[in-house]
């Protein structure tokens, strides 16, 4: 279960020059409800001049997990999933973005989380996070 309650955006590595990507992590609401339908965003952004290419152990791209206020996770999206295990990559040219959604169900305990979003990437794995509340 998953619960949020958002306005802000999380990023990382803005204007980077070694590494040109940039994630953010978002939510679709600024605040849930016990219970309600949650969709989180992972935004990946190529900030440098340069096509970046982005290499993978498996078919996962991406994760999310929340935490409550002790730090325990609350949700993982990528738990007990089976991922490809194949390489792969995925290839931006400057400006260019990858956005990745999932969705998940609020928790009953009110109080503030934290929601971190990840770049699964071999070598440029970039995490960000954001706090919210659960109303």
């Amino acid at each position: 279960m998953l619960a949020l309650a958002c306005g802000a955006r999380g990023s990382a590595d803005a204007g980077n020059p070694v590494n040109p990507i940039e994630v953010a992590v978002a939510t679709d609401r600024p605040s849930y409800a016990p219970g309600s339908a949650v969709t989180v965003t992972l935004t990946v952004r190529n900030r440098g001049e340069a096509v970046t290419t982005l290499p993978f152990a498996s078919g996962q791209r991406y994760d999310f997990e929340v935490r409550d206020a002790t730090g325990a996770i609350v949700w993982h999206w990528g738990e007990g999933m089976g991922f490809i295990q194949m390489l792969g990559e995925e290839s931006l040219r400057p400006g260019d973005s990858l956005r990745y959604d999932a969705r998940a169900r609020a928790p009953a305990a009110p109080g503030r989380y934290t929601l971190a979003g990840v770049l699964t990437a071999r070598d440029r794995a970039r995490r960000a996070t954001t706090t919210f509340l659960v109303e």
